[in-house]
């Protein structure tokens, strides 16, 4: 559990645009998940596909997010609790493998 006088601070985030997304009344199907829990940030995946049950499968988007814990009094980076390490570990798999630009 986070501490409620932690801030929850974006400190990088980057978007890789796969195809468009088209039309439709179905809403899309978002993953998420924990890419890295470092000492004090985590890193939050995302992936952005067409509906679960539509034929083809697509995926539109890949994104990760990284957040850095911050105590307010100090305005500096706080270290992640072992309690929170454990209960954010259950949502951990590998990062986004984002395609290289070269």
């Amino acid at each position: 559990m986070t501490n409620p006088s932690t801030l929850w601070l974006v400190a990088r985030q980057e978007i890789e645009y796969l195809s468009p997304v088209p039309y439709q009344s179905q809403p899309l199907d978002v993953q998420l998940w924990l890419g890295r829990l470092g000492g004090a940030s985590l890193e939050i995946c995302y992936e952005v596909c067409s509906p679960l049950d539509a034929e083809p499968f697509t995926q539109y988007a890949r994104a990760a997010s990284t957040i850095v814990l911050v105590d307010p009094t100090t305005q500096r980076p706080r270290k992640i609790t072992e309690d929170e390490r454990a209960s954010w570990s259950a949502w951990s798999d590998e990062p986004i493998a984002f395609t290289r630009r070269g």
